[in-house]
């Protein structure tokens, strides 16, 4: 989670020491004012569903069972005595919306030094504190079963495959800086695996479980 960090109450640091979370959930450096005010936390979450850790898409996440990232948020709000509140926004947006100091913390916001500009991660002694994480997330690339893509943490053959990626995920960077692939960012994680499934891109990358969870639901798993 990235947050907002500049309240210093003792419910905003009882929340961060008790969130089993730091590299998932960005605090915003200066807060919308409504922790301070009312002891309220508005959270920025992406407005798509992506099961297990987020059940629905458009919901209010403070409903019972959510998904497992917000119902561990919940417990540690609930436990600090504040009440969060969230907003659904596609990811770029909350991102914005942090920056902008429009929300007081965003998740789930893989660990970047570069985001620092615009919030902090609980950190032990200026560094990503990996004990408090919501979740250990493992991103992998999903390709067609007829003819996968080869890695070994570079693409064979110095390949350069047509890539998708969901829009502001640190992948994007990641491929742009280190593989010199500009992603295709215009569809969603359901959109991309079935382009792949029809060939129309040679992968995707989206977190592991979230890949699998889609590809069952749409009944790809043969093909993908």
């Amino acid at each position: 989670m990235l947050c907002r960090c500049n309240h210093h109450t003792p419910q905003i640091k009882r929340l961060v020491s008790r969130l089993i979370a730091a590299s998932l959930v960005l605090l915003s450096l200066n807060g919308t004012g409504a922790l301070a005010a009312e002891q309220q936390m508005l959270i920025c979450a992406e407005s798509q569903a992506y099961a297990p850790y987020m059940m629905q898409s458009e919901t209010d996440l403070s409903e019972p069972y959510p998904g497992v990232l917000p119902e561990l948020i919940n417990i540690a709000a609930t436990a600090s005595g504040i009440s969060a509140h969230y907003v659904r926004h596609p990811w770029k947006r909350c991102l914005k919306l942090l920056e902008h100091n429009k929300v007081d913390a965003i998740f789930a916001s893989v660990f970047q030094q570069e985001r620092q500009k615009i919030g902090r991660y609980p950190l032990s002694q200026d560094s990503e504190d990996k004990t408090r994480a919501l979740a250990m997330a493992d991103y992998v690339i999903f390709s067609k079963t007829e003819s996968p893509l080869r890695w070994n943490g570079h693409f064979i053959d110095d390949s350069k495959p047509s890539i998708g990626a969901p829009l502001g995920y640190v992948v994007v960077t990641t491929l742009k800086q280190q593989h010199q692939i500009e992603a295709s960012t215009s569809a969603l994680p359901s959109t991309g695996l079935q382009a792949v499934a029809k060939g129309r891109l040679s992968g995707y990358i989206v977190e592991k479980n979230i890949g699998s969870s889609i590809l069952k639901k749409l009944q790809l798993e043969d093909l993908v």
